[in-house]
């Protein structure tokens, strides 16, 4: 799963509500790690406890059950929503192998199994597991990344996790393997947390305009738990108020009073709309993104890979003022001044020297020096001492009125409040509000359709799909991108991708997908232009599939649902669906035995064109 939301396109994964729990809450009966273990049995007399405590007090919201909805940290200030389960004993300096159990029953497949010891992907062509190591008396893999299908849209994800070996043995003979409730799969022991993050279709945070992006998937684990263990759970983070005895992370941050973001569960959307509020994502500007291969730049998310990728501008009416009553560097009790009005954080991500022109000024309190949500300069001041690091000149770029989402803000920072007053150089950034908006060598529309309006949607080549949706949808949104390279090294298939996703339920809507070739890139592949087809890549069996019911051969498009085929006068395959099924390619769907001689018939041994297999 993991490995297709980032290498692959998704046309759509349908979604039923705006809710931030779906309809698979209290499903899960067990906790991934022993809670009396992982809270040092709540000993207040215990100092690594007393430690974990004062963590907590200071504003690190990193102890013990950390809810990673953190928009001030510099590794991932976007927020995305995950539990940081902190083993790490920060008294006696040592890391604690706790063991970790699966919450619920699930399927893990082997492509989603994403790394084990450095090396990603480890299952796909040309990989292969590393050694296991000892660890703590227990041989296992180490520092793996892993997605479990829990069925009903939702997967739960372990990262930073110790597998036990026979996990992965099992998918070195066959796709997947299922693991029980309850069952022991490995231990906590990569320094110093393990990750555990819940990815549920059917929850949309309204984070990007694509609906199928990933970060709109995110949700807290919290309600996915059983009602008795989701009130165990609350008791060993909220405390039990007892004795006015401060004995969890949470009346410790009420103590210290600086922790911004608290609650078990935050809001993952900071984003203000018609302001310069929220998180945003590198687009252009200084220097480019000069510092990044080719490779980094045709990824889906490149942001991660450069200092300042991604920042955030956090209003302070999005904190818990419960947690949240004074700056860091002030005395406890003391009032925020007037024209305090946020937190800044921006993205750490190297110190290689590669990133001089793009230095992180870490976590700051935003001050308003002039101006109001839209444009102005503010001063960032270091957390802990006041001083101020820098001047920020701001300009919101609104773009279409319409969409929240194709909004842009506009930045250069400064020494001086006297510079930033002169006005913006050439070295300004631009960044964009939504992180599913970008695309490096491609294109990309974005259409509103009107219930029951006959639309067009098509990109430079044709590429594209007529849609009309049903009465009574209401206004949908449809997503179009046509990337000009294929980037994953496949051997058969033309160097192009087509991605399309919507909002509308699958049904309610009549499309002709059309994805155009040339005759050349054709012939190049020694595939008939007669024999081409719409396929799509099936995740559930990890294999492709005809994207219709009915073969209308060579054949213009028709009016039915089902129907499919291809236009060889006009150099197009297309399909009439009520709903996108998967990732489509264009081809001839034939296996003819181990093409690529791994000892395996399976998906990578079809010859496609105009889409690359799965790996």
């Amino acid at each position: 799963m993991n490995i297709v939301k980032k290498l692959f396109l998704v046309f759509i994964i349908p979604f039923f509500t705006f809710s931030y729990y779906s309809y698979a809450e209290g499903e899960f009966t067990y906790f991934p790690v022993d809670l009396d273990e992982l809270f040092f049995n709540r000993d207040i007399n215990n100092p690594s406890f007393q430690d974990a405590l004062s963590l907590a007090q200071n504003g690190l919201m990193k102890t013990l059950i950390s809810p990673f909805s953190i928009h001030e940290s510099g590794q991932h200030v976007e927020g995305y929503g995950k539990w940081y389960l902190y083993h790490y004993d920060y008294a006696n300096g040592v890391n604690r192998y706790l063991e970790v159990k699966m919450p619920k029953d699930g399927t893990l497949r082997k492509w989603d199994v994403t790394e084990v010891d450095g090396v990603d992907h480890p299952f796909e062509e040309g990989n292969s597991l590393p050694p296991t190591r000892v660890i703590d008396s227990k041989e296992v893999y180490y520092d793996c990344r892993i997605s479990i299908d829990v069925e009903s849209g939702i997967y739960i994800s372990f990262d930073h996790i110790l597998l036990i070996p026979s996990i992965l043995q099992t998918l070195q003979n066959q796709d997947s393997e299922q693991l029980q409730a309850g069952q022991v799969i490995g231990y906590t022991g990569v320094p110093i947390a393990l990750d555990f993050q819940i990815e549920d279709s059917n929850v949309n945070n309204g984070i990007a305009i694509d609906p199928s992006h990933w970060i709109n998937h995110y949700a807290c684990p919290l309600n996915y738990f059983s009602s008795e263990l989701k009130q165990e759970i609350l008791k060993y983070f909220y405390g039990t108020d007892t004795q006015n005895v401060i004995d969890s992370p949470y009346e410790s941050a009420k103590e210290g009073g600086v922790a911004p973001e608290s609650q078990i569960c935050s809001s993952l959307n900071i984003n203000v709309d018609n302001t310069i509020w929220g998180v945003w994502y590198y687009k252009s500007g200084f220097k480019g993104n000069a510092d990044l291969t080719d490779e980094e730049k045709n990824d889906s998310f490149p942001f991660n890979k450069i200092n300042r990728g991604v920042l955030s501008l956090l209003n302070k009416n999005k904190t818990n003022s419960e947690t949240f009553n004074h700056l860091k560097y002030q005395q406890t009790g003391e009032s925020f001044p007037d024209n305090f009005i946020g937190i800044y954080a921006d993205q750490h991500w190297s110190d290689d020297g590669n990133n001089a022109y793009r230095e992180v000024y870490g976590d700051n309190y935003i001050f308003r020096e002039q101006g109001d949500d839209t444009s102005g300069i503010f001063s960032l001041r270091d957390e802990n001492t006041g001083n101020i690091k820098k001047y920020l000149r701001y300009q919101l770029i609104p773009n279409d009125a319409d969409n929240k989402y194709d909004d842009e803000i506009k930045l250069e920072w400064f020494d001086t409040l006297q510079d930033a007053q002169q006005g913006f150089t050439t070295d300004y950034f631009i960044y964009q509000r939504d992180p599913s908006l970008y695309i490096y060598n491609g294109e990309i529309k974005t259409q509103y359709v009107d219930e029951n309006s006959p639309t067009d949607i098509f990109l430079s080549d044709g590429s594209g799909l007529s849609v009309k949706t049903s009465q009574g949808v209401g206004r949908k949104v449809f997503i179009v991108k046509l990337y000009y390279q294929n980037q994953y090294g496949w051997p058969k298939g033309i160097n192009r991708l087509l991605e399309i996703s919507t909002d509308t339920l699958d049904g309610n809507f009549f499309a002709t997908v059309k994805f155009y070739y040339s005759e050349e890139e054709v012939a190049s592949l020694g595939i008939s232009e007669e024999d081409m087809r719409l396929c799509y890549a099936d995740e559930e069996s990890h294999t492709w599939k005809i994207s219709g019911t009915n073969d209308k051969g060579v054949s213009a498009p028709t009016q039915n649902i089902g129907d499919y085929g291809v236009d060889i006068n006009n150099n197009y395959v297309w399909a009439n669906v009520d709903r996108f099924p998967g990732r489509f390619c264009g081809g001839k769907l034939e296996q003819k035995g181990d093409l690529n001689d791994d000892g395996t018939i399976d998906i990578s041994d079809v010859i496609l064109c105009l889409r690359m297999a799965i790996g």
